[in-house]
Protein backbone atom coordinates (compact mmCIF):
# COMPACT_ATOMS: atom_id res chain seq x y z
CA UNK A 1 0.00 0.00 0.00
CA UNK A 2 1.65 3.23 -1.11
CA UNK A 3 -0.79 6.07 -1.87
CA UNK A 4 1.40 9.06 -2.53
CA UNK A 5 -0.38 11.34 -0.05
CA UNK A 6 -0.08 9.25 3.15
CA UNK A 7 2.46 9.95 5.90
CA UNK A 8 2.58 7.38 8.71
CA UNK A 9 3.48 8.68 12.16
CA UNK A 10 4.52 5.56 14.05
CA UNK A 11 5.49 4.99 17.65
CA UNK A 12 4.56 3.21 20.84
CA UNK A 13 1.67 4.43 22.96
CA UNK A 14 2.70 7.55 24.87
CA UNK A 15 5.71 8.24 22.65
CA UNK A 16 4.47 11.69 21.59
CA UNK A 17 2.85 11.00 18.21
CA UNK A 18 -0.06 13.39 18.80
CA UNK A 19 2.31 16.09 20.09
CA UNK A 20 4.36 15.80 16.90
CA UNK A 21 1.25 15.96 14.72
CA UNK A 22 0.14 19.09 16.59
CA UNK A 23 3.41 20.70 15.48
CA UNK A 24 3.14 19.44 11.89
CA UNK A 25 -0.44 20.49 11.16
CA UNK A 26 0.05 24.30 11.47
CA UNK A 27 3.01 24.09 9.06
CA UNK A 28 0.83 22.24 6.55
CA UNK A 29 -2.04 24.70 6.94
CA UNK A 30 0.35 27.62 6.37
CA UNK A 31 1.20 26.11 2.96
CA UNK A 32 -2.48 25.72 2.09
CA UNK A 33 -2.34 21.92 2.45
CA UNK A 34 -5.54 20.35 3.77
CA UNK A 35 -4.76 17.42 6.04
CA UNK A 36 -6.80 14.56 7.45
CA UNK A 37 -5.57 12.74 10.56
CA UNK A 38 -6.55 9.09 10.88
CA UNK A 39 -5.78 7.76 14.35
CA UNK A 40 -5.43 4.04 14.99
CA UNK A 41 -6.76 3.27 18.49
CA UNK A 42 -6.06 -0.05 20.20
CA UNK A 43 -7.97 0.65 23.41
CA UNK A 44 -10.07 -2.40 24.26
CA UNK A 45 -13.77 -1.65 23.99
CA UNK A 46 -13.20 1.78 22.39
CA UNK A 47 -16.49 3.31 21.21
CA UNK A 48 -17.46 6.95 20.67
CA UNK A 49 -21.14 6.04 20.65
CA UNK A 50 -22.89 5.83 24.04
CA UNK A 51 -25.35 3.22 25.21
CA UNK A 52 -28.90 4.55 25.31
CA UNK A 53 -28.31 7.41 22.84
CA UNK A 54 -30.45 7.55 19.69
CA UNK A 55 -27.50 6.58 17.49
CA UNK A 56 -26.82 3.54 19.70
CA UNK A 57 -30.49 2.57 19.51
CA UNK A 58 -30.41 2.81 15.70
CA UNK A 59 -27.43 0.48 15.61
CA UNK A 60 -29.03 -1.98 18.04
CA UNK A 61 -32.15 -1.98 15.85
CA UNK A 62 -30.13 -3.18 12.87
CA UNK A 63 -28.45 -0.22 11.09
CA UNK A 64 -24.98 -1.08 9.76
CA UNK A 65 -23.99 2.59 9.44
CA UNK A 66 -25.38 5.46 11.51
CA UNK A 67 -24.77 9.12 10.59
CA UNK A 68 -25.16 11.78 13.26
CA UNK A 69 -25.41 15.29 11.81
CA UNK A 70 -25.13 18.22 14.17
CA UNK A 71 -24.77 21.98 13.67
CA UNK A 72 -21.01 21.82 14.10
CA UNK A 73 -19.99 18.37 12.88
CA UNK A 74 -21.11 15.19 11.17
CA UNK A 75 -20.12 11.78 12.52
CA UNK A 76 -20.32 8.54 10.57
CA UNK A 77 -20.46 5.51 12.86
CA UNK A 78 -19.51 2.15 11.36
CA UNK A 79 -19.67 -0.78 13.76
CA UNK A 80 -16.53 -2.58 12.63
CA UNK A 81 -12.81 -1.93 12.34
CA UNK A 82 -12.15 -0.64 8.82
CA UNK A 83 -8.89 -1.04 6.93
CA UNK A 84 -7.11 2.21 6.10
CA UNK A 85 -7.66 1.78 2.36
CA UNK A 86 -11.40 1.54 3.01
CA UNK A 87 -11.31 4.93 4.73
CA UNK A 88 -9.52 6.79 1.94
CA UNK A 89 -12.58 7.44 -0.29
CA UNK A 90 -14.33 9.11 2.65
CA UNK A 91 -11.45 11.56 3.13
CA UNK A 92 -10.68 12.15 -0.54
CA UNK A 93 -11.02 15.93 -0.11
CA UNK A 94 -7.83 16.06 1.98
CA UNK A 95 -4.56 16.81 0.21
CA UNK A 96 -2.59 14.77 2.74
CA UNK A 97 -3.40 11.90 5.08
CA UNK A 98 -1.49 11.78 8.38
CA UNK A 99 -1.97 8.26 9.73
CA UNK A 100 -1.16 8.05 13.44
CA UNK A 101 -0.23 4.53 14.46
CA UNK A 102 -0.76 1.75 11.89
CA UNK A 103 2.60 0.18 12.78
CA UNK A 104 1.79 -2.82 10.58
CA UNK A 105 1.50 -0.71 7.41
CA UNK A 106 4.39 0.51 5.31
CA UNK A 107 5.28 3.62 3.33
CA UNK A 108 6.63 7.08 4.16
CA UNK A 109 7.11 7.30 7.91
CA UNK A 110 8.05 9.53 10.78
CA UNK A 111 9.07 7.50 13.82
CA UNK A 112 8.29 8.98 17.22
CA UNK A 113 9.99 7.52 20.29
CA UNK A 114 10.51 8.38 23.95
CA UNK A 115 13.87 6.64 24.23
CA UNK A 116 16.41 4.58 22.34
CA UNK A 117 14.66 1.32 23.24
CA UNK A 118 11.36 2.56 21.80
CA UNK A 119 13.12 3.72 18.65
CA UNK A 120 14.81 0.34 18.23
CA UNK A 121 11.46 -1.38 18.59
CA UNK A 122 9.96 0.73 15.80
CA UNK A 123 13.00 0.26 13.56
CA UNK A 124 12.70 -3.50 13.97
CA UNK A 125 9.29 -3.30 12.25
CA UNK A 126 10.67 -1.58 9.14
CA UNK A 127 10.80 -3.38 5.81
CA UNK A 128 12.06 -2.53 2.36
CA UNK A 129 8.70 -0.87 1.68
CA UNK A 130 9.34 1.83 4.31
CA UNK A 131 11.08 5.16 3.85
CA UNK A 132 11.77 6.98 7.10
CA UNK A 133 11.50 10.73 6.64
CA UNK A 134 12.45 11.67 10.18
CA UNK A 135 12.68 10.92 13.89
CA UNK A 136 10.73 12.87 16.52
CA UNK A 137 9.93 12.74 20.20
CA UNK A 138 11.85 12.84 23.50
CA UNK A 139 14.44 10.41 22.10
CA UNK A 140 16.06 13.44 20.43
CA UNK A 141 16.81 14.96 23.84
CA UNK A 142 19.91 14.31 25.90
CA UNK A 143 22.07 12.86 23.11
CA UNK A 144 19.99 9.67 22.98
CA UNK A 145 19.82 9.69 19.18
CA UNK A 146 22.83 9.44 16.85
CA UNK A 147 21.24 7.88 13.78
CA UNK A 148 21.14 9.02 10.17
CA UNK A 149 17.44 9.85 9.82
CA UNK A 150 16.61 13.59 9.94
CA UNK A 151 15.72 14.75 13.48
CA UNK A 152 12.42 16.63 13.59
CA UNK A 153 12.96 18.72 16.68
CA UNK A 154 12.36 22.34 15.73
CA UNK A 155 10.42 24.62 13.40
CA UNK A 156 13.10 24.54 10.69
CA UNK A 157 13.16 20.73 10.54
CA UNK A 158 9.35 20.60 10.43
CA UNK A 159 9.42 23.06 7.52
CA UNK A 160 11.97 20.84 5.75
CA UNK A 161 9.60 17.89 6.13
CA UNK A 162 6.72 19.95 4.73
CA UNK A 163 8.94 20.85 1.76
CA UNK A 164 9.02 17.13 0.92
CA UNK A 165 5.34 16.57 1.61
CA UNK A 166 4.04 19.56 -0.36
CA UNK A 167 4.67 18.18 -3.89
CA UNK A 168 2.97 14.91 -2.93
CA UNK A 169 -0.03 16.76 -1.52
CA UNK A 170 -0.24 18.87 -4.67
CA UNK A 171 -0.13 15.78 -6.85
CA UNK A 172 -3.04 14.25 -4.97
CA UNK A 173 -4.98 17.52 -5.15
CA UNK A 174 -4.38 17.56 -8.88
CA UNK A 175 -5.64 14.01 -9.27
CA UNK A 176 -8.68 14.79 -7.17
CA UNK A 177 -9.50 17.71 -9.45
CA UNK A 178 -9.21 15.39 -12.46
CA UNK A 179 -6.34 17.36 -13.90
CA UNK A 180 -3.76 14.68 -13.21
CA UNK A 181 -1.47 13.86 -16.08
CA UNK A 182 -2.22 10.27 -17.19
CA UNK A 183 1.27 9.02 -16.44
CA UNK A 184 0.68 6.32 -13.83
CA UNK A 185 2.53 3.76 -15.96
CA UNK A 186 5.29 6.14 -17.08
CA UNK A 187 8.89 5.55 -16.12
CA UNK A 188 11.32 8.09 -14.70
CA UNK A 189 15.02 8.52 -15.47
CA UNK A 190 17.64 10.74 -13.85
CA UNK A 191 21.03 11.90 -15.06
CA UNK A 192 23.59 14.14 -13.37
CA UNK A 193 26.20 15.88 -15.52
CA UNK A 194 25.35 13.50 -18.36
CA UNK A 195 25.73 10.32 -16.31
CA UNK A 196 22.57 8.17 -15.97
CA UNK A 197 21.76 7.39 -12.35
CA UNK A 198 20.41 3.90 -11.68
CA UNK A 199 17.36 3.94 -9.42
CA UNK A 200 15.21 1.26 -7.84
CA UNK A 201 11.60 1.26 -8.99
CA UNK A 202 10.32 2.73 -5.72
CA UNK A 203 12.91 5.51 -5.86
CA UNK A 204 12.12 6.31 -9.51
CA UNK A 205 8.39 6.32 -8.78
CA UNK A 206 8.86 8.70 -5.86
CA UNK A 207 11.03 11.04 -7.94
CA UNK A 208 8.34 11.00 -10.63
CA UNK A 209 5.75 11.96 -8.03
CA UNK A 210 7.99 14.75 -6.72
CA UNK A 211 8.40 16.21 -10.22
CA UNK A 212 4.71 15.97 -11.08
CA UNK A 213 3.82 17.52 -7.74
CA UNK A 214 6.36 20.31 -8.27
CA UNK A 215 4.90 21.27 -11.67
CA UNK A 216 1.29 20.79 -10.58
CA UNK A 217 0.67 24.53 -10.57
CA UNK A 218 1.73 24.97 -14.21
CA UNK A 219 -0.84 25.47 -16.94
CA UNK A 220 -1.10 22.81 -19.60
CA UNK A 221 -3.71 21.86 -22.14
CA UNK A 222 -5.62 19.16 -20.30
CA UNK A 223 -7.33 18.15 -23.56
CA UNK A 224 -4.01 16.84 -24.87
CA UNK A 225 -2.73 13.89 -22.81
CA UNK A 226 0.71 14.45 -21.34
CA UNK A 227 3.02 11.65 -22.45
CA UNK A 228 6.42 13.14 -21.61
CA UNK A 229 7.80 15.57 -19.04
CA UNK A 230 11.37 16.89 -19.09
CA UNK A 231 12.76 18.95 -16.23
CA UNK A 232 16.29 20.32 -16.49
CA UNK A 233 18.25 22.09 -13.77
CA UNK A 234 21.52 23.76 -14.58
CA UNK A 235 24.06 26.07 -13.00
CA UNK A 236 25.50 28.96 -14.95
CA UNK A 237 29.17 29.83 -15.23
CA UNK A 238 29.03 31.65 -11.91
CA UNK A 239 27.81 28.49 -10.23
CA UNK A 240 25.26 30.36 -8.13
CA UNK A 241 21.65 29.22 -8.13
CA UNK A 242 19.86 26.88 -10.48
CA UNK A 243 18.08 27.71 -13.71
CA UNK A 244 15.12 25.42 -14.30
CA UNK A 245 13.50 24.48 -17.58
CA UNK A 246 10.43 22.33 -18.15
CA UNK A 247 8.93 20.78 -21.26
CA UNK A 248 5.56 19.04 -21.56
CA UNK A 249 5.28 16.81 -24.64
CA UNK A 250 8.42 18.52 -25.93
CA UNK A 251 6.92 22.01 -25.64
CA UNK A 252 8.82 24.45 -23.41
CA UNK A 253 6.84 25.98 -20.53
CA UNK A 254 7.64 29.47 -19.26
CA UNK A 255 8.57 29.47 -15.59
CA UNK A 256 8.58 32.46 -13.28
CA UNK A 257 11.50 32.76 -10.85
CA UNK A 258 9.54 31.63 -7.81
CA UNK A 259 8.27 28.58 -9.72
CA UNK A 260 11.84 27.70 -10.72
CA UNK A 261 12.91 27.95 -7.08
CA UNK A 262 10.03 25.74 -6.01
CA UNK A 263 10.79 23.05 -8.61
CA UNK A 264 14.53 23.18 -7.90
CA UNK A 265 13.95 22.84 -4.17
CA UNK A 266 11.64 19.86 -4.57
CA UNK A 267 13.73 17.97 -7.12
CA UNK A 268 17.16 18.68 -5.61
CA UNK A 269 15.84 18.05 -2.12
CA UNK A 270 14.84 14.53 -3.11
CA UNK A 271 17.86 13.78 -5.30
CA UNK A 272 20.16 14.84 -2.45
CA UNK A 273 18.76 11.96 -0.36
CA UNK A 274 19.77 9.35 -2.95
CA UNK A 275 22.95 7.30 -2.85
CA UNK A 276 24.80 8.55 -5.93
CA UNK A 277 27.62 6.68 -7.66
CA UNK A 278 31.26 7.58 -7.09
CA UNK A 279 31.87 11.07 -5.77
CA UNK A 280 28.79 12.55 -7.43
CA UNK A 281 26.86 15.01 -5.26
CA UNK A 282 24.13 17.53 -5.91
CA UNK A 283 26.31 20.35 -4.57
CA UNK A 284 29.03 19.66 -7.15
CA UNK A 285 26.66 18.94 -10.02
CA UNK A 286 26.18 21.43 -12.82
CA UNK A 287 23.28 19.76 -14.62
CA UNK A 288 20.43 17.55 -13.39
CA UNK A 289 17.93 16.09 -15.89
CA UNK A 290 14.73 14.23 -15.06
CA UNK A 291 12.60 12.66 -17.79
CA UNK A 292 9.20 11.06 -17.32
CA UNK A 293 7.71 9.11 -20.23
Amino acid sequence: MDPVHILFVSGKSGSGKTTFIEKLLPALVKRGITACVVKDIHLEGFCIDQEGKDTWRHWKAGASIVVARGPGETDILVKRCMALEELLPAVEDADLIVAEGFKELHGRKVIVARDAAGLAEMEALLTGDDVVWGIAGPVLEGNQYSGTYPPLSDEASIEALVNRLEPLAKQHRLARNRLAMPMAAAGCTLSIDGTPIEMKQFVAETLKNVVIGAIASLNWNVKVPISRVDVSLGKGEGGEGWAVGAELNGNPVGLKDFVQHSIAGAVLGYVSTLKLPGDATVTRAREVLVTIE
